[in-house]
Formats: structure tokens, C-alpha cells, sequence
């Protein structure tokens, strides 16, 4: 699969890197245990620093859709069924859970939305413009 950033977008880059795996493995162009590009090599084809790279990856990892494995690199990972029905109560149960995690784990609002933006992508079925 062929990546890409599009400096006219007001997507930052590793969030254009996340979206561009997400897509890819949602339509299969990307299967559970393939092996993605090394951060520097693919930094280095899209013309970003390392570190923008390593975030995107990082923030797919915490949403539990890469697996990193030390030197062997980076990889898809098989990602549970997590549709289920929710009530409303029960979500906000968990998002409260969640906030509550974020702030011990001292992360930002910023980073807390790109991963559930991330998640949230990832598990749908097709996502709209809106929703962005």
C-alpha cells in the first residue's frame, strides 16, 4: 500500500497516516499480520519527521490495531468484534472510564480524541464527513 500526505489538508500528517492504515486494512488492502514499513523508511517517503510517523503508529497501537514486536517491526493486528449494543447509560459509563484512565495516564484531550477518533473510524462501518 502506497501512503501519502497532502500538505494542503488541515489534517495534520500522522493523523493522515492513521486514516490512510485504517482505510487500507478496513478494505483489506492491509491483513492482520502484515508487516508495515520501518518509521524511518516510511517518514522518509513521505517527506516527515520520524516522530510524526512513530505517533500515528504509537496512537494505532493504544487503539489496538498495530502490534509492534521489537525489531521485527511493526504489524496489523487481528482486532475483536467489538460491535454490541449499548445503552446510553452504559456508554456514558465507559466514556467516564475512560476520561478517568486518561487523566492518571496523563494524556491530553488532544491525543484522547485522536485515539477515539481513530476507534471510532476503525470500527465503522463507513465514515462520514460529518463525523470528522
Amino acid at each position: 500500500m502506497i501512503f501519502s500526505i497532502d500538505p494542503s489538508l488541515d489534517v495534520p500528517p500522522y493523523e493522515q497516516i492513521i486514516n490512510q492504515i485504517v482505510a487500507g486494512i478496513r478494505s483489506k488492502q492491509l491483513l492482520v499480520d502484515t508487516r508495515l514499513a520501518p518509521v524511518r523508511h516510511l517518514a522518509v517517503e513521505l517527506g516527515v519527521s520520524p516522530g510524526t510517523v512513530a505517533r500515528a503508529y504509537k496512537d494505532l497501537e493504544t487503539a489496538g490495531i498495530l502490534q509492534t514486536r521489537g525489531r521485527n517491526g511493526t504489524f496489523v493486528c487481528a482486532i475483536p468484534d467489538t460491535a454490541q449494543t449499548t445503552s446510553p447509560a452504559s456508554l456514558e459509563t465507559a466514556l467516564a472510564g475512560l476520561i478517568r484512565y486518561a487523566h492518571a495516564e496523563g494524556i491530553t484531550l488532544d491525543d484522547l480524541l485522536t485515539r477515539v477518533r481513530t476507534a471510532f473510524y476503525y470500527n465503522s462501518a463507513e465514515p462520514n464527513e460529518s463525523d470528522k
